[in-house]
């Protein structure tokens, strides 16, 4: 299935229903100069034109939120849904006292924020800057799972604030710093943290380079768009980055020991067991232009077959930059 319209439409998402039957795209669109969340009904189509079909997500107030985007569902109840979001938006005093914007003004480039979403009940939701995993650099492309036995979320993104603890990111793409002697250059690594499922406070942000071993999930290049899902509780990490010249999607399975790491979220037991690239001549997920934005569809086993048919959706220039 293929979503295009003639602007930038990326960092696609399902999230259940709002408001409408069937399942809900949502995307990350620039058609109206500057970036907003639209939503699309899923339809049984091979390509759809999201110009005429997208709206803008309602959820999110244009005067509480400007250029937001990469919206993802941390849990699934029907009338308390807590969503995580980035923007680089500064809300106004009098829209932040509204929406009950606790640490408002955002720190960096671009902050993550949570959304408390209680359905028929808006004059209650929330937003917080998530203070605990932002910093005075870029923090962005979040995305979460959940592992069911441990009752442990996870978190992971993007995010180029210097780090001097065995990682690469440093603000400014390409900007040329020394640090503890060694030449690096701007780019932006993922991070990790943890909480418990139904908790608001995450524990510290870990750079992945300091746990991954000889399978680079970071380089010194950019490490982009995460996405985490787990299946029969193995945690997946799809992502993309520019380490081979233009933008791939990398493939990396985690080895977590939950039931360990709720006993210190801060030392997680955490190793990458494999790494494959995506791009290959066995599909048409990879191309010499750029692949961003990874969503694995999470769907349950068949009754009939008890089989899982998964649904992969990324972003792609592959049709040209005006696509």
């Amino acid at each position: 299935m293929l979503f295009r319209s003639p602007a930038d439409d990326f960092a696609p998402a399902i999230i259940g229903t709002i408001g409408e039957d069937g399942d809900t795209l949502i995307i990350t669109s620039n058609r109206e100069k500057r970036e907003k969340i639209y939503i699309i009904p899923m339809i049984d189509k091979e390509e759809i034109d999201t110009l005429n079909l997208g709206k803008t997500y309602s959820m999110f107030s244009n005067n509480a939120i400007r250029n937001i985007g990469g919206v993802v569902q941390s849990d699934g109840f029907t009338k308390y849904r807590r969503f995580i979001f980035a923007s680089s938006g500064v809300p106004d005093s009098k829209t932040a006292r509204f929406f009950d914007l606790s640490g408002a003004d955002v720190k960096g480039g671009s902050d993550l924020f949570e959304k408390i979403y209680r359905q028929g009940n808006t004059t209650l939701d929330s937003i917080r800057n998530v203070d605990e995993l932002n910093s005075t650099a870029w923090d962005s492309h979040p995305t979460i799972a959940l592992h069911e036995p441990s009752g442990i979320e996870m978190i992971s993104f993007s995010s180029d604030r210097i780090d001097t603890n065995g990682g690469f990111s440093a603000p400014y793409e390409n900007a040329i710093y020394t640090i503890k002697g060694v030449q690096r250059k701007g780019n932006s690594d993922l991070y990790i943290a943890f909480r418990k499922f139904g908790e608001k406070v995450w524990s510290s942000p870990i750079n992945i380079a300091t746990l991954q071993g000889s399978l680079e999930v970071n380089t010194p290049f950019n490490e982009y768009s995460p996405f985490l899902y787990c299946l029969e509780g193995t945690p997946y990490l799809v992502f993309s980055s520019n380490r081979a010249g233009n933008y791939d999607l990398y493939y990396a399975v985690m080895d977590i020991d939950f039931f360990a790491t709720a006993e210190n979220m801060n030392h997680p037991k955490l190793k990458v067991e494999d790494l494959v690239p995506l791009g290959n001549k066995d599909n048409d997920i990879g191309t010499e232009f750029d692949e961003l934005f990874p969503f694995v569809r999470n769907q349950k086993p068949t009754v009939q077959s008890k089989t899982v048919t998964q649904e992969f959706f990324y972003s792609s220039d592959r049709f040209g930059k005006t696509n």
